[in-house]
C-alpha cells in the first residue's frame, strides 16, 4: 500500500487492510454549487456554517441597504432528507433564540427556505411524518417549502428553481448528494453505484486481505433479502465489529459469518426540541422521539467523560440561548514561514 500524508510519502505491506474511508459531498450535481454552497458532510463544515449565519448577521444589522439586509439574512437549504431538515430547523432556531442581540432581526424576521425535489420531506420516513415536519417548520418555526421543485443553477447572488422563479440568498447549504472517495475509485475492483462491492462477509473480491465498511462498501445485508445496506451511521457502526470478528475467524482459519442487521428504526431531529421518529414500526412525532434521538446520539459518543459533558451542554443549551460568539479557525504562522 502505498500513502501520501503530512510526513511524507511511502508504502507498507499488509496482512489484512480495511477501507472506511466513507464518501465525500457531490458539488457537481447543479451548476455554480461548487463555488457558491456550502457543503454540509464534516463538523468543520457545520462549524463553518455556523460562523457564516453569524457573520451575515452582523453584516445585516451594520447596513442600512434594505435589500442587501433581505439578501444577507436569506438561507436556503437545498435538499429535505435527514440533513435538510435538521440544519434548516437548527439555523431556524438559532436565528429566533439570536433576535434579542439585533435589533433589524427584531423588525424585519430572517428566511429561512428549503429547496426539496420530492413531493414531501423526509422521503426515507413514511409520508405522514414527512407532512408532519412541513407543518413544524412552516407554521411553528416560519421556514418556507418549496417542495416538488428542483435547483436549476447557483451562484454568487442566490439560487435559479427549475420553475423559473429564483431566491436571492447570501447563504445557499447543499445537503444533496454524495461521491466516491478517489482512493475507491483508483481501486481495481467492481463497483456498485461508485461503492465497492464486496461479499457477504465485506471482504473485497480480488484483493486478498482487502476488507471495506461504511459508506463506501455495498454490503448486502443478511436479513434483508441481501439488499445493500444504505450508507447510515446505524449500519456502519454494526459492521465495524462484524468484520473485526470476521479478521479474526479468517487468521484462526474458520469460516467468516455474512453480515445482516434489520434496521430499529429512523430519527431525525426538526428543531425546538422536536423529532420524528419511526422505531420498531411505529410511527411517533414531537418531544419524546427527540429524547430518543438524544439519547441515542448521546449512547455511542465515547468515553464516560465525553458522555457528560455533552449531556451537560445539552441541557445548558435547552435552558440559555445559544453563544453568538464567531469562533476563527485559523492556523498560526511563523514570521519566517511561507503563509
Amino acid at each position: 500500500m502505498h500513502y501520501r500524508g503530512g510526513i511524507g510519502t511511502g508504502s507498507f505491506g499488509y496482512d489484512h487492510l480495511v477501507l472506511a474511508c466513507g464518501s465525500r459531498a457531490n458539488l457537481q450535481m447543479i451548476p455554480g454549487m461548487a463555488e457558491h454552497a456550502l457543503p454540509l458532510k464534516t463538523v468543520g463544515d457545520a462549524l463553518h456554517l455556523r460562523n457564516r449565519v453569524i457573520a451575515r448577521l452582523e453584516a445585516a444589522e451594520l447596513t442600512e441597504d434594505p435589500t442587501l439586509r433581505r439578501w444577507l439574512m436569506t438561507f436556503v437549504v437545498v435538499g429535505g432528507g435527514f440533513s435538510g431538515v435538521e440544519v434548516a430547523g437548527e439555523i431556524s432556531d438559532f436565528l429566533a433564540e439570536s433576535g434579542r442581540w439585533y435589533r433589524h432581526l427584531q423588525a424585519e424576521p430572517p428566511r429561512v427556505v428549503v429547496v426539496h425535489a420530492g413531493p414531501h420531506l423526509l422521503p426515507e420516513l413514511p409520508e405522514r411524518l414527512g407532512h408532519f415536519t412541513e407543518r413544524k417548520l412552516a407554521l411553528h418555526r416560519g421556514v418556507e417549502l418549496r417542495l416538488s421543485t428542483r435547483s436549476r443553477a447557483i451562484d454568487a447572488r442566490g439560487i435559479t428553481l427549475d420553475n423559473g422563479s429564483r431566491i436571492d440568498a447570501g447563504t445557499v447549504i447543499s445537503t444533496i448528494g454524495t461521491v466516491s472517495s478517489p482512493l475507491i475509485d483508483a481501486l481495481p475492483a467492481e463497483k456498485v453505484r461508485g461503492r465497492l462491492k464486496v461479499a457477504a462477509d465485506m471482504s473485497v473480491p480480488g484483493l486478498p486481505g482487502v476488507w471495506a465498511v461504511g459508506d463506501c462498501a455495498a454490503v448486502p445485508n443478511s436479513r434483508e433479502d441481501w439488499s445493500v445496506c444504505p450508507p447510515t451511521a446505524q449500519f456502519a457502526l454494526r459492521q465495524g465489529p462484524q468484520l473485526a470478528a470476521n479478521i479474526a475467524r479468517r487468521e484462526r482459519g474458520q469460516p467468516t459469518q455474512a453480515f445482516g442487521y434489520r434496521p430499529k428504526g429512523l430519527m431525525s431531529a426538526i428543531g425546538h426540541n422536536r423529532a420524528v421518529a419511526r422505531v420498531f414500526g411505529i410511527n411517533l412525532s414531537g418531544f419524546i422521539p427527540w429524547l430518543l434521538w438524544r439519547g441515542f446520539y448521546l449512547l455511542y459518543i465515547p468515553t464516560l467523560a465525553r458522555k457528560v459533558r455533552v449531556y451537560l451542554e445539552w441541557n445548558w443549551a435547552m435552558l440559555f440561548p445559544p453563544d453568538i460568539a464567531h469562533l476563527r479557525f485559523t492556523r498560526t504562522v511563523d514570521a519566517d514561514e511561507d503563509p
